[in-house]
């Protein structure tokens, strides 16, 4: 996960992050809700960055951290119905974050590119998309003769 519990507190404070998660108006925070949400936002994240980006990322940037952060504020708000048009802006901003990302509109300094350290050792063959075509060594060309 990109985010955690202590994240979300800090960026929307604590009473907030109590609300949305307590659906059963106990007034108490469910951590489990918390986690589910984010883990829920960190792989929609995962989803359009690993276009461009080996995932998960190592050390994600604060903006990206954010971004998830926001992805699950505004699927908890609308669970327990309160949701506000701000929740809503920020989640298609964050939506527009990662689209970007995956197009390589933004880059993310020091992730590892999808296709790097991807493959098989043994054939050397790399990349994780697209087609691979591994044959033995040929013997005959046009220039060979046979007889």
């Amino acid at each position: 996960m990109y985010a955690t519990i202590e994240d979300m507190e800090r960026a929307r404070g604590v009473d907030l992050v109590r609300k949305l998660s307590d659906k059963n108006k106990t007034g108490q925070r469910d951590d489990a809700a918390l986690d589910a949400a984010l883990a829920r936002a960190s792989s929609l994240a995962d989803a359009y960055i690993d276009k461009k980006y080996a995932v998960p990322l190592a050390s994600p940037p604060d903006y990206l951290v954010e971004a998830v952060i926001d992805i699950a504020v505004y699927r908890l708000a609308a669970d327990v119905m309160i949701g506000t048009d701000e929740f809503r802006k920020r989640y298609e901003d964050a939506l527009k974050l990662f689209k970007d990302i995956g197009k390589g509109e933004i880059t993310l300094a020091g992730a590892t590119p999808a296709d790097a350290g991807t493959g098989d050792p043994a054939t050397g063959a790399t990349g994780s998309k697209g087609v691979q075509v591994i044959a033995p060594k040929r013997y005959f060309t046009r220039d060979t003769e046979i007889m």
